[in-house]
C-alpha cells in the first residue's frame, strides 16, 4: 500500500493516534486514586476536555481521509460516554462501587459532544462539497465510486459464475495472504512456504486467545488483569468485529478479497496477537498447546507415509512449534518451581543453579520475542527476495 499514491497510510496513522489518545484518557480515568475524585468522577473527567477535543480532531481528520474513520468515531465516542457515565475504577473494590446516575449521564453526553463536535466541524466542508457535486445527500460520494468501478467484478456475478464454495475458498486464501503480504497490484506473492509458516503461527495465536478466554471466564486469581485492561480488550474486540464487518459489507457488493481492509484495525489485531502468544508462553497453556501440536504433527507424518505431500513445510513448522512450546516451561526453572513438576529431579536441580539463571532469563526473552523478530526480518527481506525478482527491477 505504501508504494502507491493513496491515503490509506495517512488514515491508519490518524486512527492509530486517535486510539492512543483514547487509551491514555481511559487510563487516567480508571486509575484515579483520589477518593474525592472517585465520588465526583464524572465532574473530574469532563473538567479536562483537552484529550477529548484532540481525539475529536484526529478522528475528524481521519474522516476526511478514509471512510472507515467514521466507524472509529462511533466506537470512540461510545467508549467515552460509557466511561464517563459508569465511572469505573481499575481495581475492583466492592466497598467503593459507584452506580450510574442521571447527572453522570448528562456529563457523558457532554463528553461525547467534545469528541463529536470537532470531528463534525472538520468533516462538514467536505460533506457540503460532496452534496453539491454528487447530489442526493451523498456526503461520501459512494454513488460516483460505484459508477467509476464498472469493470470491477461484482459478488453476485462471481457467485453465479463460480459458485459459493469457490468464492469462500478464494476469500479465505487471498485475504489471508494479502493481509500478511501480497505486493504489486495483488500480483507479487511470497513463497508458499512463508504463508504456511504464517498459517501455523496464526493457529497458535488462536489457541492462545482461547486460553485467554478460559482464564477470563475463570476470574481471579486465574486472570491477572484489572478492570481497565478488561475494558480495553472489550473495546478492541468490538473494534475488531467492526473491522471484520466492514470487510464483509464491502465484499457483499464487489469481490475485494484484500487484507488491506483489515489494516485500520491493526492496533487491536496486534494486541490480540501479543495476548495469544503471551498465553501459549505460560507453562501449563504452553505444554498443552505444544502437546496438541505434537499430536497433529505425528498424525501428518503418518498420513504422509500413505499420501504423497508436495509441501512438508507445515509438518516441520508444527514440529518446531510443538517442541518450543513443550520445552519453554524449563526456561522458568529457578523462577517458578511448579512448572516443571514431572521432570527428572536431577534436571530440575541442574536448571535451578544460580549461574544458569541469567542465561535462562535471556532465553526466555528470546523465546517471547522470536515471532516478532522473525516478522521484522521477513519485512526487511521481502523487497529483495520477492518484489525485485518478480517485477524485474534493476
Amino acid at each position: 500500500m505504501s508504494a502507491s499514491v493513496n491515503n490509506d497510510g495517512l488514515a491508519e496513522a490518524l486512527l492509530l493516534a486517535a486510539m492512543m489518545v483514547l487509551l491514555r484518557w481511559m487510563r487516567s480515568a480508571f486509575y484515579t486514586q483520589d477518593d474525592t475524585a472517585r465520588r465526583n468522577g464524572a465532574r473530574k473527567l469532563t473538567a479536562n476536555m483537552i484529550p477529548l477535543l484532540v481525539l475529536g480532531i484526529l478522528l475528524g481528520l481521519g474522516m476526511v481521509t478514509k471512510i472507515y474513520a467514521y466507524a472509529g468515531l462511533v466506537l470512540a465516542a461510545g467508549m467515552v460516554g460509557l466511561v464517563v457515565w459508569l465511572k469505573p475504577n481499575a481495581v475492583v473494590d466492592r466497598y467503593r462501587t459507584v452506580h450510574p446516575t442521571w447527572r453522570g449521564f448528562k456529563y457523558a453526553v457532554l463528553a461525547v459532544l467534545c469528541v463529536v463536535a470537532p470531528a463534525v466541524l472538520i468533516g462538514l466542508p467536505l460533506w457540503l462539497r460532496n452534496i453539491q457535486l454528487y447530489g442526493q445527500w451523498d456526503i461520501l460520494g459512494l454513488s460516483y465510486h460505484d459508477a467509476v468501478v464498472v469493470g470491477q467484478p461484482t459478488t453476485a456475478a462471481w457467485l453465479e459464475q463460480n459458485g459459493l464454495m469457490a468464492f469462500v475458498e478464494r476469500a479465505l486464501t487471498y485475504t489471508f495472504r494479502s493481509f500478511w503480504g501480497v505486493f504489486g497490484w495483488m500480483g507479487v506473492f511470497m513463497d508458499t512456504r512463508i504463508y504456511t509458516l504464517l498459517l501455523v503461527f496464526t493457529g497458535v495465536i488462536f489457541f492462545g486467545l482461547l486460553w485467554a478466554v478460559v482464564r477470563f471466564i475463570s476470574g481471579r486469581p486465574e486472570t491477572d488483569m484489572d478492570r481497565y485492561q478488561f475494558w480495553v480488550l472489550g473495546f478492541f474486540s468490538i473494534m475488531a468485529l467492526a473491522v471484520a464487518a466492514s470487510y464483509v459489507a464491502y465484499n457483499v457488493k464487489f469481490v475485494q478479497h484484500q487484507g488491506r481492509y483489515f489494516l485500520w484495525g491493526i492496533l487491536p489485531i496486534s494486541v490480540f496477537v501479543a495476548l495469544g502468544w503471551r498465553e501459549v508462553m505460560q507453562p501449563l497453556q504452553g505444554k498443552v498447546t505444544g502437546f496438541l501440536a505434537g499430536v497433529l504433527t505425528i498424525s501428518l507424518v503418518v498420513a504422509s507415509l500413505f499420501t504423497p505431500m508436495q509441501d512438508r513445510m507445515i509438518i516441520a513448522a508444527l514440529g518446531m512449534v510443538a517442541l518450543l512450546l513443550m520445552l519453554q516451561p524449563f526456561l522458568l526453572s529457578g523462577a517458578v518451581d511448579a512448572i516443571i513438576i514431572g521432570a527428572p529431579y536431577r534436571l530440575q536441580r541442574w536448571l535451578s543453579k544460580r549461574p544458569l539463571q541469567p542465561w535462562l532469563a535471556v532465553l526466555r526473552t528470546l523465546a517471547w520475542a522470536m515471532p516478532f523478530v522473525l516478522l521484522w526480518l521477513l519485512t526487511l527481506a521481502v523487497p529483495f527476495w520477492y518484489i525485485q525478482p518478480q517485477l524485474a527491477l534493476p
